[in-house]
């Protein structure tokens, strides 16, 4: 029987980057692992456990955001499939900054997940998941356009950064960070297709971004 690990963070970048560091890890291990965001664990469910298999490893950004019918799929993924799942979240909402004694509020994912999990703790300790090597959590050499595109605060300077600089560098790897990032899901297949529909779901959100300003 296979472990699920929630590994907690106090920011979602910090999230995202443990979720970077474990990809690329397996990845370098002649791996495939499975990334993926809590929001989208419905597509996992979706697939066949043949091409789960496949994949050797479930990695989940955002854990924290799962319900319980997903938490209960991560679990049976590692108890009953045999394969190790790795999810990185927040455990509760910001704290309010003005006031000491508000405390943040608990995610109903992050309590299942704290409760159901084989190992709890935080994104900067040891990642037990793996087999051998260094910590997941060790520096990450990533693409300084990528860097900054996941660090552009609104969606307009996202876009600038995607259609001028970052598509014409980027590769099926980096298109699966932008992914997670925008928090969409992105199917696999040609290049140029996904770069394309990467383009238009940032066009799409400048535009409801927008909206709201107006």
């Amino acid at each position: 029987m296979e472990k699920i690990i929630f590994r907690y963070a106090s920011a979602q970048s910090e999230c995202t980057d443990s979720a970077l560091a474990a990809e690329k890890e397996y990845r370098g291990k002649g791996m495939k692992p499975y990334l993926t965001s809590g929001r989208h664990v419905g597509a996992l469910q979706l697939m066949d456990e043949k091409e789960l298999r496949e994949h050797g490893v479930v990695i989940v950004d955002e854990a924290h955001t799962v319900g319980r019918a997903q938490a209960e799929f991560l679990v049976h993924v590692a108890h009953g499939l045999n394969i190790p799942v790795l999810c990185v979240g927040l455990r509760c909402t910001e704290k309010n900054n003005g006031a000491d004694f508000s405390l943040g509020t608990p995610y109903e994912g992050a309590m299942l997940l704290m409760a159901w999990a084989d190992e709890v703790g935080s994104s900067l300790g040891e990642e037990p998941v793996q087999e051998s090597g260094d910590s997941l959590t060790d520096e990450v050499e990533i693409n300084p356009i990528l860097m900054e595109f996941m660090d552009a605060k609104t969606y307009a300077q996202k876009l600038d950064i995607f259609v001028n600089r970052l598509k014409f560098v980027a590769d099926d790897d980096m298109v699966n960070t932008v992914a997670v990032v925008l928090d969409v899901e992105i199917r696999e297949g040609d290049l140029q297709r996904r770069l394309l529909e990467v383009e238009k779901c940032l066009e799409t959100f400048v535009r409801f971004e927008c909206d709201r300003l107006r």
